[in-house]
């Protein structure tokens, strides 16, 4: 662990520039679908050369589909530490902007707060990890070791054209890594994972006044959605809390007096470590062959939509044990690790690149993909500084 010149830290940053930053990529709209997250890379792109990184390079799998990645340090791996940062430059839909107490994409700042779609998930931990680089510059502080800043698209669709395609066509290496998703600066070591599928309940139409003569998917698909929902499940995380199932939408029939023949309906799975895409989708299936038994007409069809593993690194790794120390220099409160309810991009970082990766960012998790969103200034402030601190106790710096 490096020295963490705490004093100095906070000399050097820069509110103003912290905030610019954040609002200038609050005013790209990079709403996904479609996503279109080239603008604000290219603009991270040109914050990171100002900054002095190197080896900046714009990845773009498909048009208006980009991220940025970059390395900040001593060059070379293996013979220093080296920290990967990662966030996502994409945003949900801010839906209807009448209802916005500002507008989304405006990234006003009020009542000590910075609003806007993006401000918590996560633009504003963009900008603090930038910040926290120009910190060091200001401070004339170098690191001895290495750090690798990815800015991705597409985390708001489970990652496809973002940090999936990096891990698999660039793959990076390094000893410990930092997901920048909006935790409150508490270290989340836990997130789970997701299943998405669409059912399919298939009957037989016929005229409404004599409904014996068919047979109504959408009675079907309610004996299924209520089976799905007495699922009893054995799995349970310390931090996550046991798996999850919900109904997303329903769709079926085509006129009241007709019996409907067709019902669809999605389905959310949340999984918690140790858990599989697979072995959830098993237990779905079983039921609905159960079903299928006791009632032949009950026909149900599964297709999957999506799956995203969960991921989990240990309280005791290394770089859990740093965000403690630099977290308790800056005075901020003890706080215990943590699990994420929902699905981040860490769990690229963690099972396919076998990088040890905490969760750790600025804004409150309620606060995501919310009409209103918004971060306090003092907490993007705070999270500049700890991510300083961070790199100061990681890689080391003089």
């Amino acid at each position: 662990m490096g020295d963490v010149p705490v004093e100095a830290l906070k000399a050097h940053l820069d509110r103003d520039a912290l905030l610019d930053a954040a609002r200038a990529l609050i005013r790209i709209d990079t709403t996904n679908p479609p996503g279109n997250e080239a603008p604000a890379a290219r603009w991270v792109r040109e914050r990171m050369l100002e900054l002095g990184f190197r080896d900046v390079q714009l990845v773009e799998p498909h048009p208006g589909r980009a991220s940025v990645v970059g390395e900040w340090g001593t060059p070379g791996w293996g013979a220093t530490r080296s920290l990967l940062w990662n966030g996502h430059l994409d945003v949900v839909p801010a839906g209807d902007a009448s209802a916005w107490r500002y507008p989304p994409f405006a990234g006003v700042v009020d009542g000590g707060r910075l609003w806007g779609r993006g401000s918590a998930d996560m633009k504003g931990a963009v900008a603090a990890i930038l910040e926290a680089v120009a910190i060091l510059r200001r401070a004339g502080l170098r690191p001895a070791g290495r750090l690798v800043v990815q800015a991705v698209a597409d985390e708001e669709m489970l990652g496809p054209f973002g940090t999936q395609y990096l891990v698999e066509r660039f793959p990076v290496r390094a000893d410990a890594a930092i997901c920048g998703e909006p935790t409150g600066l508490r270290p989340f070591v836990a997130a789970r994972g997701l299943l998405w599928v669409e059912i399919t309940t298939t009957g037989r139409s016929c005229h409404a006044s004599t409904p014996h003569l068919g047979v109504n998917a959408v009675v079907k698909m309610a004996a299924v959605i209520q089976s799905l929902h007495g699922l009893r499940f054995t799995a349970r995380h310390p931090l996550l809390g046991s798996p999850t199932l919900s109904v997303g939408t329903i769709a079926g029939g085509s006129k009241t007096n007709v019996v409907p023949d067709r019902c669809t309906i999605t389905l959310d799975r949340r999984l918690v470590p140790g858990e599989s895409p697979e072995s959830a989708l098993a237990a779905i299936e079983q039921e609905l062959r159960a079903l299928e038994a006791s009632d032949p007409d009950c026909q149900a069809r599964v297709r999957v939509l999506h799956h995203a593993q969960p991921s989990e690194v240990g309280p005791d790794e290394p770089i859990v044990q740093a965000v403690a120390r630099v977290r308790a220099l800056l005075g901020l409160q003890p706080a215990p690790p943590a699990g994420m309810p929902g699905t981040t991009d860490a769990r690229f970082l963690v099972n396919q690149a076998g990088i040890p990766t905490v969760i750790l960012g600025p804004g409150q998790l309620d606060q995501a993909h919310t009409v209103d969103e918004s971060v306090a200034v003092a907490e993007l402030e705070q999270a500049a500084l700890l991510y300083a601190g961070i790199l100061c106790d990681w890689l080391g710096c003089a």
